[in-house]
């Protein structure tokens, strides 16, 4: 036994030698795989292949409901491949023409070695019309996405004079339908290595990621927060449309500052997984490979005025040339619309909408100069012509305003805390069963949460039709008596009226929707929205106690005048909807303060600006009923009439 424990203890020695050999070994190895060296042995991938693989993007779009729904993303980051070697696609020089189809054709179905070393003005023309899309190019997209997988090309790059190395990946869309729209659309991220060889990159992590969004882009450090990846793989969300790469979900907001669009971006859910295949550019593309591509210096898309034409190649841009001082100058956040409370119009929504509807009007206006500008033109005056005829409705409703704005303005601020509890309870409800699950069962779209919210967000309206609009009708009754005004009293009378007040407002919004579904009945619609507009002032003033009794007055008050009546009302009800956003949005785009505060100071001023417009339809019903308002306090002494109006009574006008 003790000459077994002896050999136990000779081998020890021997043994430990072994590992530690090995563990040299090791250590000597790591430098080589680190540098690559193992990597270049047959079978290996490249180190730059090997990096670009690493961190590959998976794209998360916006998903659609159902083909060609303008809501969602109906295309995909396809190879380049996909519209070359098409007979759809034609290879066009820019021959001075006003449109593309009067420009010279070079070449149908282009390949790869017809567009290499081409200069700037040759354009790739797709098949349809950016300005008229309709869904040519989503069914075109389709039939190429069956053949071609997403795919984005990455790349390795340096900048002369700068530390760092950079990996792009770079995005081809077929199509850009945003704001801007126009064939052919290049998108890309970047990460950025403090390295200076890829053998170095591979052994840490990127300092900086920086997704592009239009001429500017967003960047995060590889510890942020808002990056989200799986593994190491990126996760990007390409806007509904502009393509745009973001980190979250959100709807995002631009004015052309700091390289953002103008309007809003969409990456909000419901979205579908879409990983992406990574395809390697080389440095040095020969002009007949499969890269030659790389050698067109002209457009990706057709001919188009402005911001519509079609898109110019990776390689002539600054993302391209200096990718390192590109992402230092990057942003560091981007504007994301708040889930935040309000009452009236919110200045971020007007924002998304008037940058939408201004992007179809600068289409038409492309499409229809002199349409467009006779158009533009004649509203412009038209509307000078409707200011100047109710220009004295307009300043004896501001009169009244000044001169008891004390009781009208404590009135419309009691709609800011009102109306914020109603926005919250909207939220909350929305989000909550059982209205959640009706979302989801409808699916999770702008419209199924539109249709949810409606359901809540119809009590703002009423809260503004049944207290707030009545107590300042009680207040000009007040004036018109003679008698001290009081806000506290005005709404202990709006209080007292108010079942008979929803009874009405219940029975007007119901039979108002029911000629709007029904589409025939728009025209009555729009008929009996002017004919019912005084039922509060009916109840108020000439106490009627019915809901029918109350339609009936207001019609009455109309008969005779409706079109006169129906533009003071629609200048009066713009006035009282307008400054709040209008006044947000300069804010936004002077000074760029927090939407959350821009939304909050839009609420206010809407709280102010409800009182006026509901002076003005008040003094016009007593214009319409023979009873104009008088300034002077003691109206009653001076022999102003004081009677009220039977329910359903007739009234004959003379003169207004």
């Amino acid at each position: 036994m003790a000459r077994s424990g002896r050999e136990e203890r000779r081998k020890a020695p021997a043994a430990l030698l072994v590992v530690v050999a090995l563990l040299v070994l090791a250590t000597d190895l790591m430098p080589l795989l680190a540098r690559g060296v193992l990597a270049e042995q047959p079978g290996s991938i490249p180190p730059e292949q090997a990096l670009a693989e690493r961190y590959a993007p998976i794209a998360y779009v916006k998903r659609q409901r159902f083909v060609c729904d303008p809501t969602g993303e109906p295309y995909l980051p396809l190879p380049v491949d996909a519209v070359l070697d098409d007979p759809s696609v034609l290879l066009r020089l820019d021959t001075g023409g006003r449109t593309a189809a009067s420009d010279q054709i070079v070449k149908t179905a282009p390949t790869m070695r017809d567009l290499a070393w081409l200069g700037e003005g040759y354009y790739i023309d797709f098949p349809g019309n950016p300005l008229r899309p309709g869904c040519l190019y989503e069914q075109w997209s389709r039939a190429k996405a069956r053949q071609y997988e997403p795919t984005v090309y990455a790349r390795v790059a340096t900048e002369e004079g700068a530390d760092g190395l950079a990996l792009q990946y770079w995005m081809f869309w077929v199509f850009n339908d945003f704001n801007n729209n126009h064939e052919g659309d290049w998108e890309m991220v970047q990460l950025t290595f403090d390295a200076s060889s890829v053998e170095e990159a591979l052994t840490q992590e990127p300092q900086s990621v920086t997704y592009s969004q239009h001429g500017g882009g967003e960047r995060a450090s590889w510890d942020s927060a808002k990056l989200h990846r799986e593994g190491e793989r990126l996760i990007i969300r390409p806007a509904a449309g502009s393509h745009a790469s973001y980190y979250d979900a959100q709807l995002s907001i631009g004015w052309g500052e700091g390289g953002t669009g103008f309007g809003c971006d969409d990456t909000r859910r419901p979205s579908r997984r879409v990983p992406l295949s990574v395809v390697m550019l080389p440095k040095e593309p020969s002009m007949d490979g499969e890269f030659a591509w790389l050698r067109f210096y002209g457009r990706w898309g057709e001919k188009q005025r402005w911001e519509f034409n079609g898109a110019i190649g990776p390689q002539r841009g600054r993302k391209w040339q200096q990718p390192i001082s590109w992402t230092r100058d990057a942003r560091e956040r981007s504007l994301s619309v708040p889930d935040t409370p309000g009452i009236g119009p919110m200045p971020d929504s007007v924002f998304c909408v008037v940058s939408s509807q201004a992007s179809n009007g600068l289409r038409f206006f492309s499409l229809y100069p002199w349409r467009t500008a006779t158009l533009l033109t004649a509203l412009f005056a038209l509307s000078v012509c409707l200011l100047v005829a109710i220009r004295r409705s307009l300043v004896r409703a501001a009169r009244v305003y000044a001169r008891w704005w004390g009781s009208f303005t404590t009135i419309g601020i009691v709609l800011i805390p009102l109306g914020f509890a109603v926005t919250s309870l909207q939220r909350v409800i929305t989000t909550s069963p059982p209205l959640e699950w009706v979302v989801e069962l409808i699916g999770r779209t702008d419209q199924a949460r539109l249709a949810a919210s409606l359901l809540v967000g119809s009590a703002q309206s009423a809260l503004e039709a049944v207290l707030i609009g009545p107590a300042i009708v009680a207040v000009i009754e007040m004036i018109r008596r003679g008698e001290p005004t009081d806000a506290g009293r005005a709404y202990r009378r709006a209080w007292r009226q108010a079942p008979a007040l929803l009874k009405t407002y219940l029975r007007v919004q119901l039979g108002l929707l029911f000629r709007f579904v029904t589409i025939v009945g728009i025209p009555f619609f729009v008929r009996d929205r002017v004919r019912w507009a005084f039922y509060g002032q009916a109840v108020m003033i000439d106490g009627a106690r019915s809901s029918r009794g109350a339609s009936r007055t207001s019609a009455a008050a109309v008969s005779g005048t409706w079109w006169r009546t129906a533009v003071e009302m629609l200048v009066f009800t713009v006035i009282g909807l307008l400054p709040g956003p209008l006044i947000g949005i300069v804010l936004m785009v002077a000074y760029a303060p927090s939407l959350a505060f821009v939304n909050a100071l839009s609420s206010v001023i809407y709280a102010f600006a409800v009182p006026y417009k509901i002076i003005g339809l008040t003094l016009l019903y007593l214009d319409r009923t023979g009873r104009p308002l008088s300034m002077r306090p003691a109206s009653v002494a001076a022999g102003a009439r004081t009677d009220r109006m039977p329910a359903g009574a007739v009234v004959t006008h003379s003169g207004r």
